[in-house]
């Protein structure tokens, strides 16, 4: 049985990197810190059995991530302009590094799309959630080594989509 002290140890330090994660697949922070409440709950209510599983964290990503593909269904996908550019502009930016910086954002959103799942997954992990090869490896259940030829795939994809882009002006990925 997890106590209140194995929950503070064990899962709350997950939080910051899940919140990264998950407000990369919702996009809006408030949805993302309901998907978090909500996978702490779950744990929380699982406590009798939760010893059982050997990676907690990988068990509370994949919560998180599941429950985060379940409110992008049931809410149609919608993202706000405005979550999206959030954080990313201070008040001395000019009106039209704001739209470079919002064109941006679409810009890789659509490239990461189209990337296959488990270079997305992966890409998500390490870059906006902060997570190490190993600790991928661990919650994806693939070999570290196996992590980095994915992510190198993806970052490669994910230049030369940009690149076309940026360069060409070709909106395919």
């Amino acid at each position: 049985m997890m106590s209140l002290n194995d929950f503070k140890k064990e899962i709350l330090p997950l939080k910051v990197k899940m919140y990264r994660y998950v407000l990369s697949l919702v996009h809006r922070e408030e949805l993302a810190k309901d998907i978090i409440q909500e996978v702490f709950l779950r744990v929380w209510e699982k406590r009798d059995t939760m010893h059982m599983i050997k990676n907690k964290k990988a068990w509370c990503l994949k919560c998180a991530s599941n429950l985060a593909m379940d409110k992008l269904k049931s809410h149609g996908n919608k993202v706000s302009e405005l979550t999206l550019v959030s954080g990313l502009h201070d008040l001395e930016q000019r009106p039209y590094e704001v739209a470079e910086s919002r064109d941006l954002i679409l810009q890789m959103q659509q490239i990461l799309e189209f990337l296959p799942a488990d270079q997305r997954d992966i890409f998500r992990l390490r870059e906006l959630a902060g997570y190490n090869n190993q600790e991928i490896g661990e919650i994806l259940g693939i070999s570290p080594g196996q992590v980095k030829v994915y992510l190198h795939r993806a970052r490669q994809k994910i230049r030369t989509s940009l690149e076309q882009r940026i360069n060409y002006g070709i909106s395919k990925s």
